[in-house]
């Protein structure tokens, strides 16, 4: 709330969404539903709004999939993102082996994660034997998985600005290292829109 409340103090009209937790909406993160940004950027559209979406650590994941896919989108900040999909997962729990997102009732292809292959305890031993602590865990998980291409998220389909913010090195996720791959696949698209990074010199999320 505090960052829609400097939004609006700026000058814009704000819409909150919710894409799971959120009463009506999935309590897991898996097939969770692109449509619902669809919705809500088709109403606004058609309200005369020109749409720009906003999103941090998934969300901003979840923000540069919905504008990949959905036309009405025109604008993007993503702050510490990552420009893969990969498979919806319960921490300690079970894999539910199927993609985090779904669109018009099919899965976004996705990467998985390997150390959790043979469960939690063998994707602990492995970390530990590779000398990561408890705080690396997730991050190693991303950096030891293997990307699928078809997972990749499609920024160059994104028709406006794109603004991405990363830490130098976020210790969650390679955000940093993901932020560098769309950059480069923006630049070799030829992209006709503009594209800001800003990479904070900290170690954080």
């Amino acid at each position: 709330l505090t960052m829609g409340r400097y939004l609006v103090d700026a000058g814009f009209s704000v819409l909150f969404l919710g894409f799971y937790l959120w009463e009506g909406l999935p309590r897991e993160m898996w097939r969770i539903p692109v449509d619902y940004a669809e919705r809500a950027a088709k109403w606004l559209a058609g309200q005369g709004y020109e749409v720009c979406m906003m999103g941090a650590s998934t969300g901003a994941g979840y923000t540069l999939l919905s504008a990949s896919l959905i036309p009405e989108i025109h604008g993007v900040v993503a702050m510490a993102p990552f420009d893969h999909v990969f498979e919806g997962m319960e921490m300690l729990g079970r894999a539910p082996h199927c993609s985090v997102y779904q669109f018009h009732g099919e899965e976004y292809p996705c990467s998985h994660f390997d150390i959790v292959r043979d469960g939690w305890p063998a994707a602990f031993r492995i970390a530990r034997k590779a000398g990561v602590s408890l705080k690396g865990f997730m991050r190693f998980g991303y950096e030891s998985a293997r990307l699928d291409p078809d997972s990749r998220i499609k920024v160059e389909n994104i028709r406006g600005d794109i603004l991405l913010t990363t830490a130098e090195y976020d210790v969650m996720w390679p955000a940093d290292q993901a932020v560098a791959r769309m950059q480069r696949v923006l630049e070799e698209s030829a992209w006709p829109h503009r594209l800001t990074t800003i990479v904070y010199p900290c170690r954080s999320h």
